[in-house]
């Protein structure tokens, strides 16, 4: 089965309390709240979103099938097996 890389994302809302002067500045200081301190985030609903167009496939290592696999002489190693 192959395996892919499906860009994700959605959006979270919670409250942040800040000290300003005004309006403008408040919402410039809660732009600058380290996103990991925010309490309580809460998922916004029918926010959950796949950027199709970055859907990537992950690449399967080659395998060269004449090296892989032949165990064979194993049990002939120094020390065994």
């Amino acid at each position: 089965m192959k395996k892919f890389l499906v860009p994700v994302s959605w959006s979270v809302s919670t409250w942040v309390e800040v000290e300003a002067e005004d309006i403008d500045e408040a919402a410039h200081e809660a732009s600058g709240v380290d996103l990991d301190l925010m309490p309580d985030p809460e998922y916004v609903g029918d926010s959950f979103e796949i950027n199709y167009e970055d859907i990537q496939e992950v690449p399967q290592p080659h395998v060269d099938p004449d090296i892989v696999g032949d165990f064979s002489t194993w049990d002939k190693m120094p020390g065994g097996f």
